[in-house]
């Protein structure tokens, strides 16, 4: 898939339907998010056990599910898009008083959608050195000689 997924980005394949170069632009996205939790997790010396999401990209399926498949992790993704702004309400209701304790403020219903890992472990693993390997091959280009 990691090859699929650089190859249709470089015109280098014969796929030339818009849908495989959607699914590419999620894959990559997966990809990222895989690369960075690894940083994350071996910068911080823990192993993750779980991915919160938010943002416009839990509302891709498709997406949530490949980071969920590429982490070996659960993802809980908000069905809220943007938590951010919740969190100054959630602020401002705890200073007005409108609510008393962090944990007043956990008993409110939320929607999540949570994923689980559905891919073996050995096919995420060769997928994301695929894409690894991908980067590689174009970050790292030899210098031509001028002729």
């Amino acid at each position: 898939m990691a090859s699929r997924c650089a190859s249709r980005h470089f015109g280098n394949d014969s796929f030339h339907d818009p849908r495989s170069y959607c699914s590419g632009g999620l894959e990559s996205i997966g990809y990222i998010v895989t690369d960075v939790l690894k940083a994350m997790g071996e910068d911080a010396d823990i192993k993750l056990s779980m991915v919160h999401a938010d943002g416009g990209a839990v509302r891709n399926a498709f997406l949530m599910q490949f980071v969920a498949d590429l982490n070996q992790l659960k993802v809980r993704a908000a069905q809220t898009p943007e938590l951010s702004a919740l969190g100054a309400v959630f602020n401002g209701c705890l200073g007005m008083q409108i609510h008393n304790s962090l944990e007043d403020l956990e008993k409110l219903p939320f929607g999540f959608v949570k994923y689980t890992p559905s891919m073996e472990p050995d096919q995420a693993e060769a997928l994301f050195a695929g894409w690894l390997s991908a980067v590689q091959q174009v970050l790292y280009q030899p210098k031509r000689m001028k002729a």
